[in-house]
This record gives structure tokens, sequence and C-alpha cells, in this order.
């Protein structure tokens, strides 16, 4: 593994960083060496922005729980930047509910053949919508709602759609295309 220059979001176990994984032809596989760069097109506000390939641990909760012959995923080199300028200040408060003045953009986009289709979810300060996420996630486990039982991914577990709904508008902002 590469030493000081490891993202952030990568998985920490005893005596060192684990080793980082995409999923090609249907496996997962170490992340390659050198990390892909790309310009990505991002839903408006942000627009287009430089990204980097960087494997989170969702990857392999990805993995267990679609059919996917790849997966990768990319964090936006600014956001990286500012994580790592340790001068980048904290985030401050800007409204009467402590958010941040921070927007993020999580963008999905999944290719068969020719046909692809994009959803993303928007929003203002993701560490405001981790709350709001887990208190839904708890409220459906202990009504009943959850789809199965043990370890799961999240979308084996709730109605994907009907999850990110219960979040909707207030926490995020949800586009789909083409409309399915």
């Amino acid at each position: 593994m590469r030493g000081d220059d490891q993202a952030p979001g990568e998985c920490v176990r005893r005596g060192g960083a684990a080793t980082r994984l995409v999923v090609e032809d249907g496996r997962l596989v170490p992340v390659p060496e050198t990390a892909a760069v790309r310009d990505w097109e991002f839903p408006s506000p942000l627009g287009s922005r430089t990204v980097i390939g960087n494997p989170f641990s969702e990857v392999i909760t990805l993995a267990r729980h679609l059919n996917a012959s790849a997966v990768h995923t990319y964090l936006a080199t600014a956001a990286l930047d500012d994580l790592r300028d340790a001068g980048t200040p904290a985030p401050s408060a800007v409204d009467e509910t402590g958010r941040s003045a921070q927007r993020f953009a999580i963008e999905v986009v999944v290719r068969r053949g020719t046909a692809e289709r994009r959803a993303s979810a928007a929003g203002q300060d993701i560490y405001a919508v981790t709350a709001p996420l887990v208190a839904e996630a708890v409220e459906r486990l202990l009504d009943g709602r959850a789809g199965i039982r043990g370890a799961a991914a999240p979308g084996e577990t709730f109605d994907a759609g009907d999850f990110l709904a219960a979040l909707s508008p207030e926490h995020l902002t949800l586009n789909r295309w083409p409309a399915p």
C-alpha cells in the first residue's frame, strides 16, 4: 500500500492500511497502483469537476449486493485536497439546523451494453444527512419494514426508492435519467 498518500475512507486495521478493492470482471481485486483521474460532469450546481479513483468500503457492499462486472468509485480532487490540508478550517453552521454551507453530490452511472442510467443524490452538508439516514434505518428495522435480517447491504434490507424518498426533499434532492 501507499503510505502517507492514502486517501481518507480507507479501511484501517491493526498494523497498517487494508488493501483497497474495486470490482473488475465480476471479482473484487486490489485497486491499481496509479489512481485514475478524469473529469466528471456532476448535476448543477456543481458542474464539471476533476475526480480521482478512490474506492471506499462501499465497493465491497456493492459487490456483495449487485451482480456487476465493474464497480469504480471516485472522489472530487478538490474535496480530497481540502481533507489533506491541515489548514482547511472545520465547517461552521450557516443555518438554524446547524448545517454547514458545504454542498455534496453522489452520482451513480449504470451501464449495460450501450444503455446507460444515472441517478444522483445531492444536498447540503453530507454529515447532516447521516443522522436522518441512520434514524430512518433504525425506525424501519424496529417497525418490521426490513426485508431481511442479519448482515446485509442497505439495498437488500430496505426498498431503496422508498427509503430515499423518506429523506427527500428535506435532506436530499434525487434525480434519475433517463426516467425508468
